[in-house]
């Protein structure tokens, strides 16, 4: 299996300044390996879908316009620890905050042309790579160096072949998908409402686009990969034994019968628990009765601005200033390491799902801008 990987993408501001092979020489010192890089002009709807996460912002708009004004630098980087010492090396989002020495802190004044982005964990990296590359563009390939940058030796890229029969439909969808504009695309607005309608739907064929729309087969990708790989491990039946044995070594795993089959699960339980609670809602209005409230625990993960804020007075101040009907925090809160010496704040909550947004209570968090530098949600479950 590789070692860890990143999502780095120099913005138009790194891009214009002629910064793409200084950023790129610092992360080869480094001793990260290089897997994947593109020079490209994505689309609104793409670089829409990349920040997703703060569609709710008010800068949000100005965001991807900017982002889209002129030509980004896509690139996977791997390596030990990948995720966060990447982070560190950018730096702090604001370059004020930033520590001579990262990026951020030796070449930027302003937040808004802070030159690069980084993931700022694994799970977020996976999704990063998987939105603005295709599996066949990310390579897997032996660095001569690595016995000089790690201890243990660096496994070999295994060669592997699938598992299982494609039919004639898939092959083209595959087909498509590697050879389609993958950052752009033509008539966006009518391959996506195309695809939209077809998903709001619950239609099981795929639509037939005119158009190598990339947002379009993104989504089509997402919503049809369970039908898909159920069609293929019905003709595994013709593939030769040996390949059973393949499963471990797939480097590209979430495409196996496993993870699909667990993709199905976790679909069918999520409708079985949300046709349970409407039932349960409807016997209790029949009987006269107020439902119950449905909770929700958070595990909540508070990174800060740098090594030296106290995460107790943190975790503190957070108790203290964030209350709402229905939010109840652990007076309990723990810290874990990060890299290079900083610590994050890990605190749970209990919320009542109807009173309670997890996007008011991330934004009350983040306006404790002197002090916290991200916010993410390790776990949410159901109560």
């Amino acid at each position: 299996m590789p070692r860890e990987r990143t999502f780095i993408m120099l913005k138009p501001d790194a891009v214009q300044r002629g910064m793409t092979g200084k950023i790129i020489a610092k992360f080869e010192l480094k001793g990260f390996k290089l897997c994947a890089m593109k020079l490209c002009q994505p689309g609104k709807a793409h670089m829409e879908a990349h920040y997703a996460d703060l569609a709710s912002k008010k800068f949000f708009p100005s965001l991807v316009e900017y982002m889209i004004s002129g030509p980004v630098c896509a690139m996977v980087w791997e390596g030990d620890d990948a995720v966060a010492t990447g982070r560190v090396m950018l730096g702090a989002t604001r370059p004020a905050d930033s520590l001579p020495g990262t990026l951020r802190g030796d070449n930027c004044i302003d937040v808004g042309r802070n030159i690069i982005h980084g993931s700022d964990a694994v799970e977020a990296a996976n999704a990063e790579i998987a939105l603005w590359f295709s599996p066949s563009e990310v390579l897997s390939w032996t660095n001569h160096s690595a016995e000089w940058l790690y201890e243990m030796p660096e496994p070999k890229p295994v060669a592997t072949k699938p598992v299982y029969a494609e039919s004639a439909q898939n092959a083209a969808l595959d087909a498509r998908l590697s050879n389609c504009m993958y950052l752009g695309g033509n008539q966006p607005s009518q391959e996506d409402a195309k695809v939209s309608a077809a998903i709001k739907a619950g239609e099981q064929d795929m639509p037939t686009l005119k158009y190598p729309n990339a947002f379009a087969w993104y989504c089509m990708a997402s919503k049809f990969q369970p039908t898909r790989t159920a069609a293929f491990a019905a003709g595994a039946a013709a593939v030769d034994d040996a390949e059973d044995d393949l499963d471990e070594d797939d480097l590209f795993a979430e495409d196996s019968d496993e993870a699909a089959a667990a993709e199905a699960k976790d679909l069918a339980a999520s409708l079985r628990g949300k046709a349970f609670e409407a039932k349960k809602k409807a016997a209790a209005e029949a009987a006269g009765k107020a439902p119950l409230e449905a909770k929700s625990l958070i595990i909540y993960e508070v990174k800060p601005v740098d090594d030296e804020t106290d995460l107790q007075v943190l975790g503190k101040r957070i108790l203290a200033e964030i209350n709402q009907d229905g939010l109840f925090w652990k007076t309990e809160f723990k810290t874990a390491p990060i890299a290079y010496g900083i610590e994050k704040l890990i605190i749970g909550a209990t919320i009542i799902d109807a009173k309670v947004s997890t996007d008011d209570v991330q934004d009350k968090i983040e306006e404790m801008e002197d002090i916290v530098q991200s916010f993410d949600i390790q776990s949410f479950n159901k109560l």
